[in-house]
């Protein structure tokens, strides 16, 4: 990732803080994501797109597609 990419991952991080996601706590919790993602290959996506969905998914247990 360059300067401009890791920027935009914390700024994400930031959102995700900002949202109140809770923690993944092992056993205590169950964080289920899901995303509709119909359209996400209709057109090219850059490293942001992919760093930024992977950011997000970093904080749940299960994401559904």
């Amino acid at each position: 990732m360059n300067e401009a990419e890791v920027a935009q991952v914390k700024a994400v991080r930031e959102i995700i803080e900002e949202a109140r996601v809770p923690p993944k706590t092992g056993g205590k919790n169950l964080l289920i994501a899901t995303f509709n993602i119909r359209e996400f290959g209709a057109q090219s996506r850059q490293g942001f797109a992919i760093n930024a969905l992977a950011e997000i998914c970093n904080n749940f247990c299960v994401i559904a597609i």
